[in-house]
């Protein structure tokens, strides 16, 4: 459920950029940004890049919400809500999905500036590998269950 979150809001997000022309070669903030470095000319698809990368933050913080919680009550049955405990897994949580964020908007970034990948096919690749990543840390490391 967590991914079809994050897919609802990447696709919501992108939708949105491109309906209001948020980050297209002729906003405000792009055009100022490529006067002054001449050199983002020459990274291959960079609006679409950059729509890309705005859309996947935009979804993480919506998937993760839900998924922290969904986790620890239906897939590790961690019941304890108490702060001591909760804010254990909350922080350990949220460092195992921060580096999985740098993963899938790298690996996001890498398909769609270098190959040139579809916006929806590069997010569903990265997607796949995401999902194998998070269940082994959360199952390893956030909601690890004491011997």
């Amino acid at each position: 459920m967590t991914t079809v979150i994050g897919f609802a809001c990447f696709g919501f997000f992108l939708w949105l950029f491109n309906k209001y022309g948020w980050l297209s070669d002729n906003s405000p903030g792009l055009t100022e940004a490529m006067a002054k470095h001449p050199w983002l000319e020459y990274i291959p698809n960079l609006t679409d890049s950059l729509r890309a990368f705005a859309a996947e933050i935009f979804s993480a913080f919506f998937a993760l919400a839900f998924s922290f919680a969904a986790n620890k009550h239906f897939v590790f049955r961690s019941k304890n809500w108490k702060w001591a405990v909760a804010s254990r897994e909350l922080a350990k949580f949220l460092s195992s999905r921060l580096f999985s964020l740098f993963v899938e908007t790298t690996v996001i970034l890498l398909l769609v500036s270098v190959l040139s990948v579809n916006n929806i096919i590069a997010k569903i690749a990265a997607t796949v590998l995401v999902v194998i990543l998070n269940y082994i840390l959360s199952k390893a490391v956030v909601f690890k269950k004491s011997v």
